[in-house]
């Protein structure tokens, strides 16, 4: 009988093309990595939807929803609703209550999200959308009132994924991080935008780590984690945040 290690040795000589397997993954860096998957992820859906996450991103959101157990989701750019509904799903698997979860969608434009997610019926009366411009300030009293309103005692996770400038980053972090309580959660995401290295367009947005940056230096509450930094890649470097937690 043959070893695992004769095997092994069997499959690299043989008709797998292991050699040239192994031998391509040698010249690759993880910044070309990094690169290939930021142009993959445009191709990636979830029951349909476009998702536009890394594999690396969502495992890792799979693990933090696992650990902390939000009854809340807030959803800052929700642009089809492909990432809407997974973390819909999500919640619905983990709760034993429709009463217990709820996604808060919010976006300038809503209706292509609202068609999608309306052919899954199971979550559909758990997600509601708030369409609207975040640089409008009667707009953004009338959502963080609504959110507060249900939430009260509630476990939230704030997600940051607008149009990734300063300004709005900015807002979106000013105005809706109270909502966040201690031990929850605040994820700024493509703060990629800013390190020049990873910027794959040169017409891509700028500003998104840098508001980031800027609210953790006055919000002294609040810091940064390593929570994504497990798999090497990420599109949100430095981007999981956290309230700390009273003593």
């Amino acid at each position: 009988m043959s070893t695992q290690k004769e095997k092994s040795i069997s499959i690299y000589n043989g008709g797998l093309n292991a050699a040239t397997l192994a031998n391509e993954w040698k010249k690759k860096s993880m910044l070309e990595l990094w690169h290939t998957q930021v142009v993959q992820h445009h191709e990636e859906s979830y029951r349909g939807i476009s998702l536009l996450k890394f594999p690396q991103d969502l495992w890792n959101y799979e693990k933090l929803i696992d650990s902390y157990m939000p009854n809340i989701v807030v959803e800052v750019g929700v642009n089809k609703g492909g990432f809407t509904q997974w973390l819909a799903d999500r919640l619905f698997l983990r709760h034993e209550s429709k009463d217990d979860w709820h996604v808060f969608g919010i976006d300038i434009s809503v209706s292509q999200a609202q068609e999608n997610i309306s052919s899954f019926p199971q979550t559909q009366n758990n997600v509601t959308y708030y369409e609207g411009d975040l640089r409008d300030t009667a707009f953004i009293n009338k959502v963080y009132t609504s959110i507060s309103n249900a939430c009260q005692g509630k476990k939230l996770m704030l997600i940051e994924d607008s149009a990734h400038t300063y300004d709005v980053t900015k807002i979106v972090l000013d105005n809706f991080s109270p909502l966040i309580p201690p031990g929850g959660w605040l994820i700024v995401e493509d703060t990629c935008v800013d390190i020049e290295d990873l910027r794959q367009q040169p017409n891509w947005p700028r500003g998104a780590l840098i508001a980031m940056l800027d609210f953790l230096g006055k919000n002294s509450d609040f810091c940064s984690t390593d929570f994504n930094n497990t798999y090497g890649i990420s599109c949100h470097p430095f981007g999981f945040l956290t309230r700390k937690p009273t003593n």
